[in-house]
C-alpha cells in the first residue's frame, strides 16, 4: 500500500495520522491512534483495526458498532474517501495513488530475468499457520468466531482472516502442538486420494468386513467359553453329589405339561 493516512475529525478539530504497514489500532489509551477519551472510545476495550494490504477495516469490540459510510459493519474494504463514524468522531481514510514505472521499450533490450518470489510460499505458510491456530484455540477467540460467521455468510476473505488470526496469536503458543497438528494435517492430505472414488469405497468395505468378522469371532469365543463353564459346573455337581440335572429338568417339564393340560382341558 502507498502512503495512507486517517483524518480524524473530533471536537471541532482535524488531525491527520499516518498509517503504518500492517495493522493500525484506533481506540482508547494504548492504541496507535488514541481518540478523545470524552467520547468514550475504547473505554470498554473496543477498537477499530485498519489493515494496510489490502486496505481493510475490522471492528473489534462489543459496544456500539461504528458506521462505514452510514452502514453498520464488522469488517469491510476501505477506499480513498471512506468515512468511519464512531462515538462522536469521524475518520476519513486517504491513500496516495501509486504510480508504477513502465518498463523500457528500447528495441533489442530484453528485460533481465527475475528470480522467483518466495512471497507466495510465505503466504501459504501464514494461512496454514492461521488455520492451525484456530483449530488449537491458540488465537483470539472473538476473531475466530467472527470469521466462522463470515464463512457461513459467504463473505470469507482469506488474506484478512490470516492477518486477524496471526495478530491474535497467544504469546505463549506451544510450537510443539502446532508441529504435531501440522504433521497430522500433512499425513491426512497425503492419504486423501485413498479415501476418494472407487479406491476409497473398497478400502472402507474391507475395513467394514474386517470389523464384522472380528465381531462374529469374538461372540463365538464368548459363547464357547460360557458353554464350557456351564458344562464344568454340571460335571462337578455330578461327581461331588452323584446327582444329575436330568431328573430335575424332567420334573419341571412335567409340571408345565400338567398346567397346560389343566387350562387346555
Amino acid at each position: 500500500m502507498g502512503d495512507a493516512w486517517l483524518d480524524v475529525h473530533q471536537g471541532g478539530e482535524t488531525k491527520r495520522y499516518a498509517l503504518v504497514a500492517g495493522r493500525t489500532r484506533v481506540g482508547g489509551v494504548g492504541c496507535d491512534i488514541c481518540l478523545d477519551v470524552e467520547s468514550g472510545a475504547g473505554s470498554d476495550g473496543s477498537e477499530i483495526h485498519i489493515w494496510s494490504e489490502p486496505p481493510r477495516v475490522v471492528y473489534v469490540g462489543r459496544g456500539e458498532p461504528p458506521l462505514l459510510d452510514g452502514r453498520v459493519f464488522e469488517q469491510a474494504a476501505l477506499e480513498t474517501g471512506s468515512s468511519l463514524q464512531w462515538r462522536g468522531a469521524v475518520l476519513v481514510f486517504g491513500q496516495a495513488a501509486v504510480l508504477e514505472e513502465l518498463p523500457s521499450s528500447s528495441a533489442g533490450t530484453a528485460a533481465p530475468p527475475t528470480a522467483p518470489s518466495s512471497g507466495g510460499q510465505d503466504e501459504v505458510g501464514k494461512r496454514v499457520r492461521a488455520g492451525l491456530l484456530a483449530d488449537l484455540n491458540m488465537t483470539d477467540k472473538q476473531a475466530v468466531k467472527r470469521w466462522r460467521a463470515a464463512v457461513m455468510a459467504s463473505e470469507f476473505d482469506s488474506a484478512a482472516c490470516t492477518r486477524d488470526l496471526l495478530a491474535g496469536e497467544n504469546a505463549g503458543a506451544d510450537e510443539s502442538r502446532l508441529l504435531e497438528r501440522a504433521t497430522r494435517l500433512q499425513r491426512d492430505l497425503l492419504m486423501s486420494a485413498h479415501q476418494r472414488g472407487v479406491k476409497g469405497v473398497r478400502r472402507r468395505a474391507r475395513a467394514a468386513t474386517r470389523t464384522g468378522a472380528a465381531y462374529v469371532l469374538a461372540n463365538l469365543i464368548a459363547i464357547s467359553v460360557y458353554s464350557l463353564v456351564v458344562l464344568a459346573v454340571l460335571l462337578l455337581v455330578r461327581v461331588q453329589y452323584g446327582t444329575s440335572l436330568d431328573g430335575t429338568l424332567d420334573e419341571i417339564i412335567g409340571v408345565f405339561a400338567r398346567i397346560v393340560g389343566v387350562f387346555g382341558g
